[in-house]
């Protein structure tokens, strides 16, 4: 037995390495759809996100249409925040993605949501007048939603275990610059129509703004 080890050695060692060198090719090859079962486990059980929710995964934003076992694909919304429209590029997304990066669902209730966003005004002796015609136009076009938002989101307090939030339109001041002052609106809407609001708001209150 010795002397057959001894003899055929070198040709065993060869053997080895060539399989180890196979088992390691296989494994690069594989590495990336290893990854996407992985990611597609990971959704399973911590279910970040379903078909039609918004999310936001790394500088991509948009609307789920279709999970896969390797892959998702998403409606892009943008650019970026700074609307809600649809870019027309459907997006595949592996899914090994949801490993490594941060997923932001925008829409973790299904009917109304808490939709922020910012106006920037100068930083006059006017800035009071601007946050109050900028409450105003909110509150003119959310005002109708507040109570059935208030029950939509005590049942989901009750049900998590969480705080019910601020309901009602409100404006929060932030000072980045020292010209100019940062407002940032939060209304509470039906989750499918946010951008329509949004544009209702800011229509209203700058034709109020300019009316003179």
């Amino acid at each position: 037995m010795a002397a057959f080890f001894v003899t055929w050695a070198s040709e065993i060692y060869s053997l080895i390495i060539s399989i180890t060198a196979i088992a390691a090719a296989l494994a690069i090859a594989t590495k990336e759809v290893i990854l996407c079962y992985g990611g597609s486990f990971y959704r399973f059980f911590t279910h970040p996100f379903s078909v039609g929710d918004r999310i936001v995964i790394d500088d991509l934003r948009g609307d789920v249409i279709e999970i896969g076992l390797l892959g998702t694909q998403i409606l892009e919304v943008g650019p970026k925040d700074l609307t809600h429209q649809y870019t027309g590029r459907l997006v595949t997304v592996p899914n090994a993605k949801f490993l490594s990066s941060n997923i932001f669902n925008e829409t973790y209730s299904s009917e109304y949501i808490l939709h922020t966003f910012s106006v920037k005004i100068k930083s006059n002796t006017t800035w009071e007048t601007e946050v109050n015609r900028l409450l105003e136009s909110a509150q003119k076009h959310c005002n109708q939603y507040v109570d059935k938002a208030k029950e939509h989101f005590n049942k989901i307090s009750k049900k998590k275990q969480l705080e019910t939030p601020f309901i009602e339109p409100r404006i929060n001041i932030k000072l980045k610059d020292h010209d100019a002052i940062h407002l940032l609106v939060r209304v509470t809407v039906p989750v499918e129509l946010r951008g329509r609001i949004e544009q209702a708001i800011m229509t209203d209150y700058l034709k109020a703004k300019y009316k003179n």
